[in-house]
């Protein structure tokens, strides 16, 4: 029987397993989603329920550094272009006063 002192060592390794794996269904199946994300790596991992699931801002985190270590400088490239896409279209949109939210900000 492990120690009381290691339960959140375990738990917290389950949990940055189970936010990496939703970093990867998030970048590489397109899924949006990040509470579908979530329970579909949980089920993967072997997790059951719904407790000790990461947060979204931790599966942000995992999402970067997956995009960073897979995506590299072309990643990077491709963020540049769509934020620059952004850009114009916020220029043609200015009377309407638009806001960048989503992927391309967080990036």
């Amino acid at each position: 029987m492990p120690n009381k002192g290691e339960r959140p060592n375990q738990s917290q390794r389950l949990r940055q397993e189970v936010a990496a794996e939703a970093a990867r269904i998030v970048a590489t199946e397109g899924q949006r989603n990040y509470r579908l994300a979530k329970e579909k790596a949980a089920a993967r991992v072997g997790l059951s329920g719904r407790s000790g699931l990461p947060s979204n801002s931790e599966i942000e985190l995992e999402l970067k550094r997956y995009q960073a270590m897979y995506g590299g400088n072309e990643h990077a490239t491709r963020l540049a272009d769509l934020r620059q896409a952004a850009l114009a279209a916020m220029k043609f949109f200015h009377r309407f006063r638009p806001r960048l939210v989503g992927p391309v900000l967080e990036g």
